[in-house]
């Protein structure tokens, strides 16, 4: 899967939520609710966290998630996509 180059990151105008790769916008989240924040934040984080699952994933299918630091690398990949999901 094919996604736009760059880092994914979310900046607020006014009422709306800009999502930029690269400084090119790629997605706008207006103002609907009071989840626009986290929506915009999710799909920013949308590409890492695409990743870290399909590494996972791999990882799961072959036994490689048994004692060993790969385990503690994926966990801190999963963190750190579900931070950046959450703004943090």
């Amino acid at each position: 899967m094919e996604f736009t180059k760059g880092e994914w990151t979310t900046y607020r105008k006014d009422l709306a939520w800009s999502i930029y790769a690269s400084e090119k916008v790629i997605a706008t989240v207006h103002q609907v609710g009071v989840d626009t924040n986290a929506n915009a934040h999710l799909i920013a984080a949308s590409k890492e966290m695409y990743e870290a699952l399909k590494d996972t994933l791999f990882d799961l299918e072959h036994g490689f998630l048994g004692d060993s630091p790969l385990v503690s690398k994926r966990e801190l990949q999963a963190k750190q996509a579900l931070a950046k999901a959450e703004g943090k």
